[in-house]
């Protein structure tokens, strides 16, 4: 008799495990030497996740995002610190924008969304460029309250 797909899985999962357990006891010095440094990596330093910034949304010229405004964060590179603007879709996704445009960036902080506002944020065609400059974003953002309005997280974008 052939075993069920649970039956199956289930018979896996456990091979997996016992295989696992195996690796664990057979952690070599070399292994063991940085158990402890690999381990904080594992703790949590305080500090947001990309994963919990959600899924980033190509703001590109002619380009509409409409939502709710979730919060801001940052992400320092090479470059320095970058805005994050994190938002939820009309859908209930949680997505975020990279900021470091200065029309972008300038835009949201004159506008001041709360958490819990409703936000669009157009991108429009690109102003023309100087020479050997790139080309100037305009963009235009809106806020209005959103009153409860928005909506819980969608369970498929829960990390």
């Amino acid at each position: 008799m052939s075993e069920t797909p649970q039956e199956r899985r289930a018979r896996l999962q456990h091979e997996l495990e016992e295989l696992d357990a195996q690796d664990a006891q057979e952690a070599s010095p070399a292994e063991e030497q940085f158990a402890d440094v690999l381990g904080q990596l594992d703790e949590d330093d305080g500090t947001t996740s990309d994963a919990e910034w959600g899924e980033s949304f190509p703001l590109e010229p002619s380009v509409t995002f409409a939502g709710w405004w979730r919060g801001e964060d940052s992400w320092t590179g090479n470059h320095g610190p970058t805005p994050v603007y994190l938002l939820r879709d009309r859908d209930g996704k949680d997505v975020f924008i990279w900021g470091g445009r200065a029309q972008l960036d300038k835009k949201i902080a004159n506008a001041a969304p709360q958490p819990g506002d409703r936000i669009a944020i157009r991108r429009l065609e690109d102003a023309p460029a100087e020479e050997g400059r790139n080309p100037a974003w305009r963009i235009r953002v809106a806020v209005a309250p959103g009153n409860g309005t928005m909506p819980e997280p969608d369970s498929d974008t829960l990390f």
